[in-house]
């Protein structure tokens, strides 16, 4: 089955749901001693969540399960969501081995998710 744009965008926008902060369960305190350099924002939520004050890694962060189940139902796609999430870690974690073992290594390598996803 072939989707347009349209019918694709409707499906997300369906779909979708926004990423609230991890409370880290202690106060704000103290002032900057400088004025800040740079403000991080992480939009899609692919780059950090704050648990406890510290900083950790998307792939631990809390997985909606029956929002993924919904979007992967509305694409006629029949894999159990766990399933997927292991896959695409997995995925990733081939193509981070791939990208360090060029010669020269990439120190830090990035991943093009779009890639990933036509596997």
């Amino acid at each position: 089955m072939m989707y347009d744009a349209a019918e694709i965008a409707a499906i997300l926008k369906k779909n979708e749901r926004n990423l609230r902060p991890i409370p880290a369960g202690i106060e704000s305190r103290g002032t900057l001693s400088a004025k800040p350099k740079a403000l991080l924002f992480d939009i899609y939520g692919t780059l950090f969540i704050s648990v406890s004050g510290d900083i950790g890694t998307a792939e631990n962060a809390p997985f909606d399960r029956e929002t993924l189940a919904a979007a992967l139902r509305e694409f006629g796609i029949a894999e159990d969501p766990e399933t997927l999430k292991a896959r695409f870690v997995r995925e990733v974690r081939t193509e981070h081995d791939r990208l360090r073992s060029l010669d020269p290594p990439v120190e830090y390598p990035e991943v093009r998710t779009e890639e990933l996803w036509r596997r």
